[in-house]
């Protein structure tokens, strides 16, 4: 295996991608009925106890989706993996492979303050792992294509998701409907974000080709 080929930000990428969608599937599987619960009805058999399992199972989702959306436009735009970069990248997994457990955690006591706080924590710690590497990227030169400018905004908004989900640790013994709501704007804040990014590269490839054409 040559050096190149080893320090390539896409095999970073890949490994990534097939871990998360391992993440997503595992906690896809947490999903179990009671033998014989359908008898009581749809309601009471279905509804009522699968419920907030499915809220959680959705609100992760949304998590580790904007959050491979982030990974996948820093890795886009990386020139190079250092084997400190490998490494962080490593740490980042770590931690959201562990948002299956504290999924089924706050799916099965989704008003409990403790299990609020545990979720997170869960998150805090995979976020500032984010943060960790894109900054890591940034730092060994690793940007290519992507202006730096951008490489830190999107530095600036991982650290106040990060922010967002320490708060929601401590939030969740005054209030777990408060908690809960930082766990939606975390996403939503990078959902808008990304959606911005977007159409000033599409606009920017766009004003290039005009350019070139003419």
């Amino acid at each position: 295996m040559g050096t190149d080929e080893f320090t390539s930000a896409t095999r970073i990428e890949s490994f990534s991608d097939a871990v998360l969608a391992i993440i997503i599937t595992i906690m896809v599987l947490e999903f179990r009925l009671p033998a014989h619960s359908l008898d009581r009805g749809i309601w009471a058999g279905f509804i009522e106890p699968t419920a907030p399992k499915i809220m959680s199972y959705a609100l992760s989702f949304v998590l580790l989706t904007s959050m491979w959306i982030g990974h996948h436009a820093m890795m886009q735009g990386a020139r190079s993996a250092t084997p400190r970069v490998m490494w962080a990248n490593n740490n980042l997994l770590f931690w959201l492979s562990l948002v299956p457990f504290v999924t089924s955690i706050l799916g099965d006591e989704p008003s409990a303050p403790v299990a609020v706080a545990i979720y997170g924590a869960a998150l805090a710690a995979a976020t500032w792992s984010f943060v960790f590497l894109r900054w890591l990227v940034i730092k060994e030169g690793s940007v290519s294509s992507q202006p730096l400018a951008v490489q830190y905004a999107g530095l600036k908004k991982a650290m106040l998701a990060g922010g967002i989900y320490m708060a929601s640790v401590l939030l969740a013994f005054i209030s777990i409907y408060i908690a809960l709501a930082l766990f939606v704007l975390g996403p939503s804040m990078f959902f808008y974000w990304h959606m911005k990014i977007t159409k000033q590269v599409l606009a920017r490839s766009v004003a290039v080709k005009q350019t070139s054409g003419t």
